[in-house]
């Protein structure tokens, strides 16, 4: 430990290690509950019974790509996790492509951390900058938007005459 902060090779393995641990935890879970834990309220809208179907058979052709991917999109890796797991995946299946694909992750996720922490001011102005751009942008197209549509409507006019 240096000045306050603690080592790299110390915080990414046990950060992980509790992550791996988190997601585990969630998958026997929603073993446990079966496929009841799809028929629950936030479940049942991200994946009702057609979706749940495709999932099941991409599971079976898969795994470790749905696996890998939902870990990468948030929102997704939690509903997916809990699918796998109701849906029969099973657990070292699960649990090798979660580690797997948690080894590339979090080691990426942790050096963005890193990099945005001791670069905090310039990142700042950077998203400044972008949100000025994005409202120029949208204001623009807006405008555009809306002098197409009277343009568009004035022909019309001038054919119904």
């Amino acid at each position: 430990m240096e000045s306050g902060r603690a080592s790299w090779w110390l915080v990414v393995p046990s950060c992980m290690a509790g992550v791996f641990l988190g997601d585990q935890l969630l998958f026997f879970l929603a073993r446990r509950l079966g496929r009841a834990a799809l028929a629950r309220r936030p479940l049942r809208r991200l994946l009702p019974p057609p979706r749940q179907e495709r999932l099941q058979a991409a599971l079976r052709r898969r795994a470790g790509l749905v696996i890998v991917m939902a870990r990468q999109v948030p929102g997704l890796r939690s509903p997916i996790f809990v699918a796998s797991a109701a849906l029969g995946l099973s657990h070292w299946r699960f649990a090798c492509w979660d580690a797997l694909a948690l080894c590339v992750s979090a080691p990426v996720m942790m050096s963005l951390g890193c990099f945005g922490a001791a670069h905090l001011e310039e990142l700042l102005g950077l998203f400044a900058r972008v949100k000025q751009m994005v409202l120029v942008l949208l204001v623009g197209t807006l405008t555009a938007g809306l002098l197409w549509r009277a343009w568009r409507q004035r022909g019309r006019r001038r054919l119904v005459r």
